[in-house]
């Protein structure tokens, strides 16, 4: 996760003309931004304002998928009045929650090549960290909560206030428990998420989501020999050639040539490794060596 801090700490030489509040929800399975937006959309409004004036940036877009109706309807009633502040509808496609995507289709810009979209002339945020962020400015109180989506095999599937620090274990039985045991828990939705090995680990600020899988849900596939029918290409919303990259790091270990494939561009989104039918594991693998890359940048 990019420090929110950081994002609104505009550099020297840079412009931001539009700010961006995410209510595209980026993960499969989850809703908690869903029931942010239906519940609170006025904490949204201030922590937008509030957004807008540090940065000086006199508009901002609430971009909100049209699979939700409910939260489009309670944001198109709270903007009003609030002057630069708009509600756009997108189209429902996975994954719309990047910042990348998003910001290609509210304003049809797109983030360079290793850039930020910064270079695009926007700041992107989510809605929950706006929310947050008038919590901190108008009633002086930190994030020790957030909005966390329990879902999959438990009794009664919710979206839970929960303190930073619960355990997954807690949240669960808060939701009844489980219907069968666990064949495995994800922190975050069923794409992008990381497996956990027991329900002790507790939940994070940067947790979303808790999504428990059945054994019935949960098939291991060998990996198999890539047979080139091009579908984790077509399937890349960054136009990357996903098994081009993971042959390069696997069979040369070559690092400056995963980088002049743009590796770095990589959302890891899992789209790649979902549609592959080698059962190659892509994206997993593509993570791996960007994060070393992204590391080697920092310690120089």
């Amino acid at each position: 996760c990019f420090p929110t801090h950081a994002k609104m700490m505009i550099p020297e030489g840079k412009h931001v003309d539009t700010l961006i509040i995410n209510g595209a929800e980026c993960e499969t399975f989850l809703t908690s931004d869903f029931r942010l937006m239906v519940e609170h959309p006025e904490r949204i409004i201030q922590g937008t304002r509030l957004a807008m004036r540090a940065m000086d940036i006199d508009r901002a877009i609430i971009g909100i998928e049209d699979n939700k109706p409910e939260a489009i309807e309670a944001m198109s009633k709270a903007v009003h009045g609030h002057q630069g502040i708009e509600v756009a509808v997108l189209k429902t496609k996975y994954p719309q929650g990047g910042e990348r995507y998003i910001i290609s289709a509210l304003l049809k810009r797109e983030v360079p090549s290793g850039g930020l979209p910064l270079d695009a002339h926007v700041v992107v945020l989510n809605v929950g960290t706006v929310a947050a962020i008038s919590d901190a400015v108008l009633e002086g109180r930190p994030l020790i909560t957030r909005i966390v989506t329990v879902t999959g095999v438990v009794q009664n599937p919710s979206n839970l206030r929960v303190r930073v620090g619960t355990s997954i274990k807690d949240a669960v039985e808060f939701c009844g428990g489980y219907t069968e045991p666990p064949a495995r828990i994800f922190y975050g939705g069923s794409m992008t998420g990381i497996a956990v090995p027991e329900d002790s680990f507790p939940i994070t600020k940067a947790n979303n989501g808790v999504v428990v899988l059945g054994e019935k849900q949960v098939t291991d596939h060998k990996e198999s020999p890539c047979i080139r029918c091009g579908r984790c290409v077509r399937a890349c919303p960054t136009r990357l050639n996903p098994f081009q990259i993971k042959d390069v790091l696997d069979n040369m270990d070559d690092l400056d040539g995963a980088e002049k494939l743009h590796i770095t561009d990589c959302c890891v989104c899992g789209a790649c490794s979902y549609v592959c039918p080698a059962r190659r594991t892509l994206s997993a693998s593509i993570k791996a060596g960007r994060d070393v890359i992204l590391a080697r940048r920092m310690a120089k």
